[in-house]
């Protein structure tokens, strides 16, 4: 631990102090922002995990092969083909895509294979970044409130989901006039809701903008925002230097001695320091003497760092 003693006769000017809480508060914001990202960083270095869900036979493994343009999946008319995840890795405009292929999801299962299957893909659903939920087109055409229906649908799935994209599949099996009808009701929905059909490959162009939309979202834009927080450690790091900062700019403003308030940076800069890299005693003095004139000082050193 570091004291800082000043003598009675030689103090800290006013404006010195003032400037650093000023940049002190600005550091604090740049922070802050840095913190607020969601995590983008770290999904842009470790991959968007998209959860596939849905009933069974709705074409979940059509899509996962459709996206990946290869066969990783198997595909038949039969319902619950698919018992385990199947992961694919892909490059989605720049942004990498964990792609999870999941069990249908159904209240009444057939076996005890089946049910391990669905608990398994809700696993996958809740600790997704992102879920597409595949609907048979079939389902809706007696709808009128497709909101209403889908948050019904969802409950009954037993699944959270924060970032949802629908894709209503299997329209080249319905009326033309109908998937108008479903098109229409869908436009003012609170649900992001895509047309298509994985077996004719039709409305994929349109699903796979929307798809990149919200890569975009989760992930953001490097070329044009701030540098990505990409560590778990370093955001850690970034936390603990933050409320170090903040601890100082509290005990500052009251009647506090400011070598108490100093301490928070010390330790806000150790933080730092283990992001850019180790922070020594030794260089922290060098900067004060080489830096500043503060008079007659006493260094107390309790501790090394």
């Amino acid at each position: 631990m570091l004291f800082i003693h000043f003598s009675e006769t030689d103090n800290i000017e006013d404006l010195v102090l003032e400037k650093v809480q000023k940049n002190l508060e600005k550091l604090a914001k740049e922070i802050e922002m840095h913190l607020m990202d969601n995590r983008s960083g770290e999904l842009l270095r470790d991959g968007v995990k998209v959860a596939i869900i849905g009933a069974p036979n709705t074409g979940k493994s059509s899509l996962l092969n459709s996206l990946c343009s290869r066969e990783a999946a198997i595909v038949t008319d039969l319902p619950g083909t698919t018992r385990d995840p199947i992961q694919v890795s892909l490059d989605v405009s720049g942004y990498s895509v964990i792609l999870i292929d999941t069990a249908g999801i159904r209240s009444q299962t057939v076996n005890l294979i089946e049910d391990l299957g669905i608990k398994k893909s809700k696993v996958q659903a809740q600790s997704a970044d992102m879920v597409i939920l595949m609907i048979d087109a079939q389902y809706l055409l007696d709808v009128n409130n497709i909101d209403l229906w889908l948050q019904k649908y969802v409950e009954n799935l037993k699944v959270h989901c924060d970032n949802c994209l629908v894709f209503i599949n299997k329209i080249d099996i319905v009326a033309d006039d109908q998937v108008i009808r479903l098109k229409k009701i869908s436009q003012n929905s609170t649900w992001t809701v895509c047309f298509g059909s994985c077996k004719v490959n039709k409305g994929l162009t349109d699903m796979m903008r929307t798809f990149e939309n919200y890569l975009q979202k989760l992930c953001g834009n490097p070329n044009f925002e701030h540098p990505r927080c990409s560590q778990a450690r370093h955001r850690y790091c970034l936390l603990k230097a933050l409320n170090n900062v903040q601890m100082y700019l509290k005990i500052s403003k009251s009647d506090e001695n400011i070598d108490v308030a100093a301490q928070y940076l010390r330790k806000a800069t150790l933080h730092v320091g283990k992001i850019t890299g180790h922070v020594s005693t030794e260089e922290v003095l060098n900067v004060i003497f080489s830096k500043f004139c503060i008079g007659l000082v006493t260094f107390t050193i309790m501790s090394i760092i």
